[in-house]
């Protein structure tokens, strides 16, 4: 892909690009960049793709149905309202050009393949800025001032929790919203990829409410740790995943990925034992950073922490840096919209790697802890 910024369309390609530039395997590369689950994937993952190895030699299964009843199992919906995509993106890129919206909204800071999503269907942009003051949340009153300004035909894309920022937003701003989008005429895509490390989905919710207009997406790439296998879902009216499942090709989810999939999906248990390490494991690396010279860890209800690096005098990038130096990545959030170029992202990962970029920042800024 050349001439092409993996990191800035937001994808987490920059471990191998990291790689070549410093001659090294990429698992000597200590990654903060990649918001993944610092336990790695499940038991039985391997074992489960090794296992499936042998079924290569038959095209997948049509609408990947025993993924689609696993994934109702762990959701508690029925598999008519769910279909599986390679990885939640593919259904992020396929929404809007499926749809067609007048127009494509989301708040920001936000995911930035929202707005890729809208280019590559040739659709505009409407950024909603956030306000930095209330720490970028999208509270009740920000909810209903977005809600006002949405056109019929829009689609609005909402990320619940909110990367880069790992803020949820209230189960009754999110209700609200997939209300008004049934009132008004938009399409309300919601963006579920790190709701696992938080809470429980709404998806359950919205199908029983009958809210058509509302779609749930989910991703297994952040809270079981794979990437690189590309498997996702989303959840919702069965008719318009019909019509999304005509729209792409019939083979995107292959055999490797449906079984790993079904066997990280039977572990409910390696969810609850997650949210607990990172409950954990967040707070101290928080005070590691909020005791640097001019770093502020922004609240997060995830496995990630924005990072407002505005009082060091050092950009993002700069820092980035001196930081790759040491092979540690961080991820720079300038391209996200509404944040200036001194924020950067961090993963929440196990004590010894947390320590190790707390002493190599502390290297970098000249701080002492």
């Amino acid at each position: 892909m050349k001439g092409v910024d993996l990191q800035v369309r937001g994808h987490g390609g920059n471990v191998w690009a990291a790689a070549a530039r410093l001659g090294c395997p990429p698992e000597e590369i200590l990654d903060f960049s990649a918001s993944l689950n610092p336990l790695g994937p499940p038991s039985g993952v391997l074992k489960a793709v090794k296992e499936a190895m042998r079924r290569l030699r038959y095209y997948p299964e049509p609408g990947a149905r025993a993924f689609r009843e696993a994934v109702a199992a762990f959701r508690g919906v029925d598999p008519d309202h769910v279909i599986a995509g390679n990885g939640s993106a593919e259904l992020l890129f396929l929404l809007p050009r499926v749809l067609k919206p007048a127009r494509v909204v989301a708040p920001v800071p936000s995911f930035a393949s929202y707005e890729d999503a809208a280019g590559a269907a040739g659709l505009s942009f409407q950024p909603f800025p956030l306000d930095p003051g209330k720490g970028f949340t999208l509270d009740s009153e920000s909810a209903r001032a977005l809600a006002a300004s949405i056109l019929p035909g829009d689609l609005l894309f909402l990320a619940d929790p909110n990367n880069p920022t790992g803020i949820g937003i209230a189960r009754e701003d999110l209700l609200f919203l997939a209300g008004e989008a049934e009132r008004i005429g938009f399409w309300l895509v919601l963006d579920e990829s790190f709701i696992d490390f938080a809470r429980d989905s709404l998806a359950p919710e919205i199908i029983a409410a009958g809210l058509r207009r509302t779609v749930v997406v989910g991703s297994l790439t952040k809270i079981f740790a794979l990437p690189g296998l590309r498997i996702g879902f989303a959840v919702g009216d069965p008719g318009l995943l019909g019509t999304l499942e005509l729209a792409r090709d019939p083979w995107s989810v292959n055999v490797l990925a449906v079984e790993a999939g079904r066997a990280a999906l039977a572990r409910p248990e390696f969810v609850t034992r997650t949210r607990r390490f990172v409950a954990r494991r967040r707070p101290e690396l928080s005070r590691g950073l909020s005791l640097l010279g001019g770093l502020q860890p922004l609240p997060s209800e995830v496995n990630f922490l924005l990072v407002d690096g505005s009082g060091t005098g050092i950009s993002a990038a700069d820092l980035s840096s001196r930081l790759f130096r040491e092979k540690i990545l961080i991820r720079d959030c300038a391209n996200f919209r509404n944040l200036t170029p001194a924020y950067f992202r961090v993963s929440i990962q196990g004590r010894e790697e947390n320590a190790r970029l707390l002493r190599a920042l502390e290297a970098a800024l000249g701080a002492k802890v």
